[in-house]
This record gives C-alpha cells, sequence and structure tokens, in this order.
C-alpha cells in the first residue's frame, strides 16, 4: 500500500510538472508567433525628399546666377539646364525609395512567415508535453 501511495504522488508530481512545461511552452510559442520584423517608416524620407523637391527652383536659379555666362539667356538657360537635373536626382531618389520600401515588405513578409512556421513546430513540441 505504501508503495502504491509514492507510486501515486510520484505521478501526480510530474503530471504537475508536464502541466507547468506545457505552460511555459505555449507561452514561448505565442512570443515567437508575434516576434515579427516590423515595417520600416518611410515618411521621414520621402517629407526630406518632397522638401528637396521644393527647393529645386531656389537651387536651380542661384546656380543659374553663378554659371560662367555673360548674358541673362545664358544664366536662365544655366538655371533650366540645373532645375532639370535636380528634376532627374529626385526622381532617382524616388525609384530608389520605391525599391526599398518593396525590399523591406518582402522582409516584413518572410518574417512573418518564419515566425508562423516556428509558432507550428514548437506547438507540435507543446502537444507532446501535454
Amino acid at each position: 500500500m505504501k508503495h502504491l501511495f509514492l507510486i501515486s504522488a510520484l505521478l501526480f508530481s510530474f503530471n504537475g510538472w508536464t502541466n507547468e512545461a506545457y505552460d511555459n511552452c505555449i507561452a514561448i510559442a505565442e512570443e515567437a508567433k508575434n516576434n515579427v520584423l516590423q515595417p520600416t517608416d518611410w515618411s521621414k524620407i520621402e517629407a526630406a525628399i518632397n522638401e528637396e523637391e521644393a527647393l529645386i527652383p531656389e537651387t536651380a536659379r542661384l546656380k543659374g546666377i553663378r554659371s560662367n555666362g555673360t548674358s541673362i539667356f545664358q544664366k536662365q538657360n544655366a538655371s533650366r539646364e540645373a532645375e532639370l537635373d535636380l528634376q532627374k536626382e529626385i526622381e532617382q531618389k524616388r525609384i530608389q525609395l520605391e525599391y526599398d520600401k518593396q525590399d523591406d515588405l518582402e522582409k516584413v513578409a518572410k518574417s512573418k512567415r518564419e515566425a508562423a512556421k516556428l509558432y507550428v513546430e514548437l506547438m507540435k513540441l507543446c502537444k507532446d508535453l501535454k
């Protein structure tokens, strides 16, 4: 009878340990599921590009004034050329920004897939603990 009592006590103690391990496992799985990359906030970069674009007319005018031309027409021509060049640079920055945004979204999506895969694997391990 003593042996039966000890075996029962031992089984109950292991059962308690198993429940605690299971609960810990579930908590870890839930944490792993939420551990994903967050998308980058691109608003500051977009604002900087917009500010730079707003300054193009004044910058181009100053470049025209500083040009080597002596007549007003030469200075105006230099100003227009500078403005076109600056617009091209802005357009390239916007294109690069779109590539960067797309790359960031792909990384976030990959992170979410990996987190979901890890969550499923952990839940399988947790099931074995139950």
